[in-house]
């Protein structure tokens, strides 16, 4: 994920976590790129009711409600997300 670049367009209703896939790997992953947003660790189960993972990373923008509004798979830069963010943080809020 592109990290702290895109914290850029964050405001009190944006929060970021990232779903990696080992303890192992979110340890050296945070430290390569000085991630400061929350990482979470999930079950199969939580990854399925996300629609699922078939490739590493992938990333997903969830609303307020717990409801998936847009995935990525595959590395995502600064600029793959931010139109999305854009769009969902544009929405009144209690969509």
């Amino acid at each position: 994920m592109g990290g702290p670049a895109l914290l850029a367009p964050r405001r009190a209703s944006l929060d970021l976590t990232g779903l990696p896939p080992t303890l192992v790997e979110v340890d050296a992953f945070l430290a390569e790129r000085g991630i400061t947003y929350p990482v979470a660790i999930v079950r199969g189960d939580v990854i399925d009711a996300f629609g699922g993972v078939r490739g590493y990373p992938t990333s997903f923008l969830v609303d307020k409600a717990g409801v998936v509004r847009h995935a990525v798979m595959g590395p995502v830069g600064p600029l793959t997300l931010r139109p999305a963010i854009r769009r969902l943080l544009a929405e009144p809020l209690g969509r």
